[in-house]
């Protein structure tokens, strides 16, 4: 039942394959069968306001803690449908933080948010999320040379932006009166070190 549900999902199905993940949800299949089939069903849902209080559910449940990172992804789609574009990212970002497994879930998300930062024309923010997507993703996957050349195009972006931003940063500097410029680095060494400190603690 849980293989023709993914038959038609694959097919473009919705409806007959919302049914039968819910056929194989009254079953009481295993947890992760379970678990599954309420994801793949809430990502068909058309009804984003239901599907987000059914995940925020299961966000609470303490069985669901290493698959945390699938839920914020169904998450931000609810959002991505509904046009919310900035909550989107937030979701997306939560579950690539809260995925304790490098697999083929979170490349996804990876290159979902990426492609996002992407269309926004942010591309420094883009090029990370490509460049770990491809390290992850196999040369036989459909979308590897895509993200595998945004994540090289872009990575000699952000080299450049980089030198940028700090000869600005370095001329900036150079044109204030010196004891402005002995007050800004005494700054930046007490942000140093009590980051440290932080981090030791």
């Amino acid at each position: 039942t849980y293989l023709l549900a993914q038959l038609y999902q694959r097919n473009g199905s919705s409806e007959a394959a919302y049914k039968t993940y819910s056929s194989v949800i009254k079953t009481n299949p295993s947890y992760e069968m379970d678990f599954n089939a309420r994801i793949n069903r809430a990502e068909l849902s058309t009804n984003t306001q239901s599907v987000r209080k059914e995940l925020k559910k299961m966000l609470r449940n303490p069985n669901n803690k290493e698959y945390k990172d699938q839920l914020f992804y169904v998450l931000g789609k609810t959002y991505l449908t509904d046009g919310d574009t900035l909550r989107a990212i937030e979701s997306f970002t939560t579950s690539i933080d809260t995925s304790s497994r490098d697999g083929f879930d979170k490349a996804v998300t990876l290159i979902t948010l990426g492609d996002l930062h992407y269309k926004k024309q942010n591309y420094i923010k883009a090029q990370p999320c490509y460049d770990e997507a491809s390290k992850i993703l196999t040369a036989t996957h459909e979308d590897f040379a895509r993200i595998s050349k945004r994540a090289e195009t872009l990575s000699e972006l952000v080299v450049q932006h980089e030198i940028v931003l700090l000869q600005d940063s370095l001329q900036r500097l150079a044109a204030l009166p010196l004891d402005k410029q002995k007050e800004i680095i005494q700054n930046l060494i007490a942000k140093k070190i009590a980051e440290e400190k932080a981090a030791e603690e």
